[in-house]
């Protein structure tokens, strides 16, 4: 019986020194640090070792089909000044104002560009030898009136066929409007004065003249014509 006892009392310490010895082993599972539980370091390992597993496991995923789950990548590089949207705006104005104007008829701006633009249409038509588009100026009508040389033509045909008999084909020369002046009477109406000079095979004819012109049918005509050959 008292072996017994102490065989027991044996057991005891050796079972009480092994437990002291294993707890003194172990780490605190956790500690307070103002009051706020913070993991051991253990706990902080097996973390550690468990955030290196996903992140490999995220790496892989990632390798295998790049554009799953990746954002999309932003350029976070300064604007230049040149890239900023006043900048791109001014820079587009410029570019358009840089753009060749068109090299078409364009519209006259003003009703006095528009009675001049006749007169220019004739010198062309003239130039060309083309004296049915050089009538075309005038008022196709009986009323129309051309005075020079102390002689006036009254109407349309009449005006025609002296220039056609004066200046054949061929022997039209060239002519040029110069000093053109512009000055209204009213809205449909005007007054054009200026020089011309006609260059023909064997003189060269200088002078002045004085129109009136008058909106027919929408369009600018000459209804009257009185040139003066200079002496």
């Amino acid at each position: 019986m008292k072996n017994d006892i102490i065989l027991f009392a044996v057991m005891f310490a050796v079972a009480w020194i092994g437990f002291t010895v294993a707890k003194d082993r172990l780490p605190p599972t956790s500690t307070a640090t103002n009051g706020v539980a913070t993991n051991d370091v253990a706990t902080e390992s097996v973390s550690a070792d468990a955030v290196s597993s996903i992140d490999q496991s995220v790496a892989t995923s990632r390798d295998a089909n790049p554009t799953s789950g990746s954002p999309q990548a932003i350029d976070k590089s300064p604007l230049s000044s040149d890239d900023s949207p006043a900048t791109s705006s001014a820079v587009k104005m410029q570019k358009e104002s840089d753009l060749p104007a068109n090299t078409g008829s364009a519209e006259p701006k003003t009703t006095e560009q528009s009675i001049e633009q006749v007169l220019t249409d004739q010198t062309i038509a003239w130039n060309l030898g083309d004296l049915d588009a050089f009538m075309d100026a005038y008022w196709n009508d009986e009323s129309l009136t051309f005075s020079g040389g102390g002689d006036t033509t009254l109407g349309w045909e009449a005006t025609y066929e002296s220039y056609r008999q004066r200046y054949p084909v061929g022997a039209m020369g060239k002519i040029e409007f110069k000093d053109l002046k512009t000055e209204m009477v009213g809205k449909e109406s005007a007054i054009v004065t200026g020089r011309f000079t006609h260059q023909l095979p064997d003189e060269k004819v200088k002078g002045n003249f004085s129109l009136v012109v008058k909106i027919i049918d929408g369009q600018w005509k000459i209804i009257h014509d009185h040139t003066s050959v200079a002496n």
